[in-house]
């Protein structure tokens, strides 16, 4: 196990017990006092959680993010099938809207996959657009305005307005909690606007959201619900949200291993 995937364990432990002793991540991942002091101190610092004697319990703040390198490692397996599905809704000789999240990532390394001769993509992803450089057929196009370098993305006011500029078919979009009540919600407010210029600069929206998110609220509501034409899942999304989902018309893609 490396670095990233032991933090990323840690983050799932302390969030689903609210602490956790040193003495128990050491018995958990057989490392030494020091690391996992090293791994609490930069978790820390990311804003995820409070050290204490001992150990270390979850951070009230609702607005910590954890940095992309990290959540890159949540959940990795689930985003990777939600990227193939929505692989598969992409048309040759169109242009597609693309976010700067985790889950699109896993969608553009899916995209790769696929043969295009005229593809578009315009994203606010900095590893996103990277992954595509060079790509035969598909041209990326990164949106100019601030670098936030914890989530690797391109936001304020001149991205907003950049994105204005363009019309695409399809932007595939996710967040950090989905309700019907809230809509889909994110914890940063430049995000938060790069993603509803994405929105209104495409056609038809498809929400990317991997089965943990379904119940979870942040800071700022990007979009309600019925902003989206289609939503992509992994089957351990909560029965409730499935026929709420299907009962607004929305249509419903649970990614699974067998289907590819």
């Amino acid at each position: 196990m490396n670095t990233a995937q032991r933090l990323a364990t840690i983050i799932d432990l302390i969030t689903s017990k609210g602490s956790i002793s040193i003495k128990e991540l050491e018995e958990t991942f057989h490392v030494s006092h020091m690391t996992i002091y090293r791994d609490l101190v930069r978790l820390e610092r990311e804003g995820i959680l409070r050290r204490v004697k001992g150990g270390a319990i979850l951070s009230k703040s609702t607005t910590a993010e954890l940095t992309f390198t990290l959540r890159e490692q949540r959940n990795k397996e689930k985003k990777f099938l939600i990227g193939n599905k929505a692989a598969e809704l992409v048309e040759d000789g169109t242009a597609i809207a693309v976010d700067a999240s985790t889950t699109a990532l896993q969608f553009i390394r899916n995209l790769k996959r696929r043969k295009f001769s005229n593809l578009i993509v315009i994203t606010t992803g900095i590893k996103a657009a990277l992954e595509l450089v060079g790509e035969h057929g598909i041209q990326v196009i990164l949106c100019g305005g601030l670098v936030r370098d914890v989530s690797l993305s391109v936001v304020g006011k001149l991205a907003s307005l950049a994105l204005k500029e363009f019309h695409c078919v399809k932007a595939f979009i996710s967040g950090e909690g989905l309700t019907f009540k809230n809509g889909l919600t994110a914890s940063n407010m430049l995000e938060v606007e790069s993603k509803q210029a994405l929105i209104e600069s495409s056609s038809e929206s498809i929400l990317l959201l991997d089965s943990s998110k379904f119940g979870m609220v942040s800071f700022i509501t990007i979009a309600p619900v019925e902003a989206f034409s289609t939503v992509i899942t992994d089957s351990g999304i909560p029965e409730d949200f499935k026929k709420g989902i299907i009962d607004r018309k929305i249509q419903l893609i649970i990614a699974e291993r067998s289907n590819f």
